[in-house]
């Protein structure tokens, strides 16, 4: 496994796992990666539980200051699923939050590697 240190004392030593997150009933979905790991997130589902339409939106925080709207109110139709798929990285005190303007459900695929 690549190391992304720039200290240098890069090893083959670390980890990578395949995880998953999920929330529902409208509730905002986040994850951060911890000390020495990079997540790469894989897919993003939103399935609506509403019967009527909603709004979904998909945000990263960059080092817990800049906000990047990466999904702005993108709309999801009565009983209707939406799936991200274009895979980006994210690091350090990064944060992501998945959210629903209503009742959605919402699951988060990703890998985890830890140095």
């Amino acid at each position: 496994m690549a190391n992304p240190s720039a200290e240098g004392g890069a090893t083959a030593a670390g980890t990578e796992v395949l995880r998953r997150k999920w929330g529902s009933g409208g509730a905002a979905t986040t994850i951060t990666p911890g000390t020495d790991t990079i997540i790469t997130v894989i897919s993003v589902i939103w399935c609506s539980e509403d019967a009527s339409s909603q709004t979904i939106s998909l945000k990263l925080q960059g080092d817990n200051t800049t906000e990047v709207t990466m999904l702005k109110d993108q709309t999801l139709p009565s009983s209707g699923t939406f799936t991200w798929t274009d895979r980006f990285v994210m690091a350090g005190a990064d944060v992501l939050t998945a959210d629903s303007s209503n009742n959605a459900d919402i699951l988060i695929s990703y890998i985890e590697q830890g140095f």
